[in-house]
């Protein structure tokens, strides 16, 4: 057993300085064989630009000739490379190490294609022109502002080969000797280490098995003798405290856990030393985010650190209601109460979510509000022409026929008001479902375009189609989509001064149909514009604006029950445009 443990811990050792070594010395080649590759590559693209400039003259009126190729052989014999000269469309122009005649068209090569886009390219290859590897660099060349060729220089890539493998044999031999002390001292360490090892193992083993009374009577290192006597101490211990600290733990644990309300708990220092699944829940966080952090760090609130602060200070229970805002507001009620356990103070936390409540209230309040607003204006433009009516004016026929007009017109709000009220009702609720059916879009876009384009034209206003002709089918109520069309276009021409313009257009995106109604009218200030598919919510905050506020409510509404999504982009005093989406018949 001895032996066996030692020769475990030895191999492992063995093993781990093997795989590191030679992982260590392939990524110490491949590290320094891309570093010399990319030293050698930049020293030609630097010779490639010198030439590009010094032959820049040369190159804007040259032909193929003998006469480019010696200058090619003279400063390849400066630079001690090989030269080719090209020329725009790809004809060698003149070459240092070749025969140009045999050497097709270069327009291709990637250095040259990477030369005309970038300025400059590398690369490397084999070259069928001389059979054998080679490394190029070229530089695009240019004379009075045009492209006129590329100038290319490439070096053998056996020089570099020849280098990198000196310093492959220097690094293999290094590794060698290291890993060859590396197994020396592993195995010195394992002999050293082997022996105390198996004495506290088999009392870990005792303690997991349940034996408690197990102990250690003497061990031959010193080193590990109060870990001995710890051990045996802990042992005695253990059984008369996991009985007690288990049954009171599975209790608190099922409160804790099956709570609606979340709880946290912290020490006296701040750490979080315990959050329920509710917590994390409002919290927007993990069980491994928050253990052992900071409360502030895990709460991420600045009045509910504060209000922890006051309850550490005063040691007294603290609450408060507490709004939070981001993208998950809610509305809490937070209960710190300190405790004392074991001599040291901690800190429970109780946080109760009372947002649904307050946003049902919100909703009750503004509910009653914005109906009643919206239908004393009617009613009293009603109550006022009735007593005119009683008072006399039913006998002036002109006058009996003007009020009776309004009247009708306050009616016919209120009834709108009604309409669109049921309407919202039934499309939330599913009361009426979606009849959902593959349909043309020019079915959907059309009909609406036609009704208002006689009120466009009266508004003084330009109404534009621009949907391509060919698009595909969507899935589609027809009704509820045509009427989500009217709307939007009752919107923008009702908000665009007279001489602007409306356009209804459409696009295909990842496997869904995009429309957009773009206007060049008054706009929807930023702060609105997160709102503005708010039921009730109007830019007029006087609300004096005809209309109550639930078209774009209800548009959203029915858009989200087809799959799809709508949205705004509006510049105030520049104009809006919405977009909503649809799957068409091929998407998932």
């Amino acid at each position: 057993m001895h032996n066996s443990l030692r020769n475990r811990i030895a191999v492992s050792f063995i093993i781990i300085t093997l795989v590191g070594m030679v992982i260590l010395a392939v990524s110490i080649t491949s590290i320094s064989r891309n570093n010399f590759l990319n030293i050698y590559q930049e020293r030609l693209v630097q010779e490639s630009q010198l030439l590009a400039e010094v032959l820049a003259f040369r190159m804007s009126n040259a032909e193929p000739s003998p006469r480019m190729d010696q200058i090619a052989r003279d400063y390849a014999a400066s630079l001690g490379t090989r030269v080719t000269l090209i020329a725009v469309d790809g004809t060698v122009l003149g070459e240092s190490d070749a025969d140009r005649l045999t050497m097709d068209n270069h327009y291709y090569r990637p250095e040259i294609q990477a030369a005309f886009i970038n300025g400059t390219g590398a690369d490397t290859r084999y070259s069928d022109t001389i059979k054998q590897d080679l490394i190029y660099a070229a530089t695009r060349v240019e004379w009075e502002g045009e492209v006129v060729g590329v100038a290319r220089v490439a070096l053998p890539y056996e020089t570099f080969q020849g280098y990198l493998s000196q310093m492959t044999q220097v690094i293999t031999a290094l590794t060698a000797v290291i890993v060859v002390i590396f197994i020396g001292i592993s195995i010195i360490i394992s002999d050293n280490n082997a022996r105390p090892i198996q004495e506290i193992a088999q009392k870990v083993e005792a303690l997991d098995a349940g034996n408690f009374s197990y102990t250690i009577a003497h061990t031959r290192s010193k080193e590990l003798q109060n870990l001995n006597k710890a051990l045996n101490r802990m042992g005695e211990k253990f059984t008369a405290a996991i009985a007690a600290v288990n049954s009171e733990k599975n209790r608190l644990s099922t409160v804790l856990e099956q709570m609606a309300d979340g709880a946290l708990i912290t020490n006296n220092l701040g750490t979080v030393d315990y959050i329920n699944p509710a917590a994390i829940q409002i919290l927007n966080t993990t069980q491994a985010d928050s253990i052992g952090r900071t409360f502030a760090e895990v709460v991420r609130h600045h009045q509910i650190i504060d209000l922890w602060r006051k309850c550490q200070d005063t040691s007294e229970q603290q609450g408060a209601l507490i709004e939070t805002t981001g993208d998950q507001g809610r509305f809490l009620q937070v209960i710190i109460t300190p405790f004392i356990e074991l001599e040291q103070r901690g800190y429970l936390l109780i946080l109760q979510d009372l947002t649904a409540l307050r946003r049902l209230e919100t909703i009750r309040r503004d509910f009653i509000s914005n109906i009643s607003h919206d239908l004393r204006t009617p009613i009293s433009s009603m109550r006022l022409m009735t007593e005119t009516l009683q008072n006399g004016a039913i006998d002036d026929p002109k006058a009996a026929a003007r009020f009776l007009d309004l009247m009708e017109e306050s009616i016919e709000t209120m009834s709108q008001l009604v309409e669109e009220l049921l309407e919202l009702s039934r499309t939330q609720s599913g009361a009426v479902p979606m009849q959902i059916n593959p349909v043309p879009l020019t079915t959907l876009l059309e009909p609406a375009l036609e009704g208002l384009t006689p009120q466009a034209q009266r508004s003084n206003l330009a109404l534009e189609y621009k949907v391509p002709r060919f698009m595909p089918m969507v899935m589609a109520d027809t009704e509820r989509i045509q009427a989500v069309v009217t709307n939007l276009l009752h919107n923008a021409i009702k908000f665009t001064p007279p001489g602007g313009s409306i356009t209804l257009s459409a696009s295909e995106s990842e496997g869904c149909v995009v429309i957009s109604i773009k206007d060049t009218g008054i706009g929807i200030p930023a702060e609105d514009a997160r709102n503005i598919f708010d039921r009730f919510y109007k830019v007029d905050r006087a609300r004096s604006t005809k209309g109550m506020g639930l078209g774009l409510s209800i548009a959203k509404t029915v858009v989200e029950e087809h799959g799809g999504r709508i949205w705004v982009e509006s510049v105030e005093g520049k104009g809006s445009t919405f977009f909503f989406s649809l799957p068409t018949i091929n998407s998932n």
